[in-house]
């Protein structure tokens, strides 16, 4: 073979090896403008309008930060699947497909026909969710690892300035405002501490809450986040710091959810395994649980912790997902609605406009249905479970682990309505692509 022709090969070899750089540099932007759209989504306080009148929420005062990460998103999705004229998957391509088709219903139809949202940005979130799902599997790993690498990342000094206040240390901090109106009105407000924040009230300013809350508003955000985590990792702590993170921080965050859910999954992969009797000696456990919690310790924050599990006549005391005058208000919905908005529900953000407007708390799945109507909810539970048909078809060993994350999904959306959310849906499909067999986790280890 000639000088020459070695040449002209070596020059080929080189090029291509380039042109990968290069399209995996454009994957790469991509995938890590999807991650801070689902961490802007959970709604850190250095994004809330009350921080910095909300300087690092909207560019220039008219665009939300968020939106232009989205709608940058799809430009270089568009940008990638037109320059390296990529392949999507059959089954992929319907799920997104899907995807788009149920935001029809809950965009375009919910409220009314003519509603104003159809020429909205409320379509965002959906191109979005759309444009994760039909990524490679890959992608959706490395999207999902960098999404757990963040969300950890943001918990540590947190963590540290938690431990240095609850032992006494005085770390110095500042005022900030809730973003949220209800809360204001019932006189509570944030400690802010570098990169970190606490909630406190006026009624109670020298007691530190005993909930950690990282840089999120409340605890119930960052114990179901670490919950969904850490069942997507199949309760994998050892040789994974990051784990340990989400196990600490769930625990600190006194999240009925995070418990719910951690048992929730435990209790699906010890039926799968067959071993009832662990779940029996976890029914034990609650037992002797109940008891302590219905022991008087005497001291305040203990009794606060206490009051969220203890089993009241209404259920749970810390199930405050549903109160008098948000049931009141779903009620009349089913009373009074005609069949056009009990199917295609009163519109996006609905009954979000109305608990704001009356100071009513509530959230639960019945807001989707409020919001979505029946065939919009319906519509939405249906697509997490062909999402999970279709990865157990695909890959028949994780197909146990699809179902119960499957499972496990649906549970939070009891005191979670979001279904098609980003920050949660990260987690649930690049979640089902985390498969690391090699690591023994809490469940082979006991």
């Amino acid at each position: 073979m000639s000088d020459g022709m070695n040449n002209k090969l070596v020059g080929q070899k080189y090029g291509c090896e380039a042109m990968k750089r290069r399209i995996n540099n454009i994957d790469y932007v991509l995938m890590i403008l999807i991650v801070l759209y689902a961490f802007y989504y959970l709604e850190p306080y250095f994004i809330w309008p009350t921080f910095h009148n909300g300087a690092f929420r909207i560019f220039l005062g008219r665009i939300p930060y968020r939106t232009i990460m989205g709608l940058s998103a799809i430009a270089v999705w568009l940008a990638s699947v037109i320059f390296k004229k990529t392949l999507i998957n059959q089954w992929k391509f319907l799920l997104g497909l899907g995807v788009l088709f149920i935001s029809i219903f809950t965009v375009g139809m919910s409220g009314n026909l003519m509603n104003s949202n159809v020429f909205s940005l409320d379509w965002l979130p959906y191109l979005v969710v759309a444009i994760f799902v039909m990524l490679p599997e890959k992608q959706q790993n490395i999207s999902y690892e960098m999404y757990r690498t963040l969300f950890a990342a943001t918990l540590i000094i947190p963590l540290i300035t938690y431990v240095a206040v609850h032992i006494g240390i005085k770390v110095p901090y500042e005022i900030l405002e809730s973003y949220e109106q209800i809360k204001i009105a019932h006189g509570y407000f944030y400690k802010k501490f570098l990169f970190a924040i606490q909630m406190s009230s006026v009624a109670n300013l020298s007691t530190p809450d005993l909930r950690f809350f990282g840089i999120y508003d409340e605890g119930g955000r960052v114990g179901t986040i670490c919950a969904l985590m850490l069942c997507a990792e199949r309760l994998q702590v050892k040789k994974d710091w990051k784990n340990f993170i989400f196990i600490v921080a769930g625990v600190l965050s006194f999240s009925m959810a995070f418990y719910l859910l951690l048992f929730i999954y435990y209790c699906c992969r010890c039926l799968e395994k067959g071993e009832t009797k662990r779940i029996l000696a976890l029914i034990l456990v609650g037992i002797v649980g109940v008891v302590l919690l219905n022991y008087d310790f005497g001291i305040p924050e203990i009794q606060k912790f206490q009051s969220r599990f203890a089993i009241t006549k209404s259920g749970l005391g810390g199930n405050n997902r549903e109160s008098a005058e948000y049931k009141k208000v779903l009620v009349d919905f089913y009373n009074k609605s005609d069949l056009y908005h009990l199917l295609f529900g009163n519109g996006i953000g609905a009954i979000g406009a109305i608990q704001d407007a009356k100071e009513i708390d509530g959230s639960s799945y019945r807001s989707l249905i409020y919001d979505y109507g029946f065939v919009g909810f319906g519509l939405s539970v249906l697509w997490i479970v062909l999402y999970a048909l279709f990865t157990a078809k695909k890959h028949k060993e994780e197909a146990n682990q699809a179902y119960t994350l499957a499972i496990i999904y649906l549970a939070n959306m009891y005191q979670r309505p979001s279904l098609f959310y980003i920050s949660y849906l990260i987690i649930f499909i690049g979640g089902l692509t985390a498969r690391k067999t090699n690591k023994r986790g809490i469940l082979e280890g006991l």
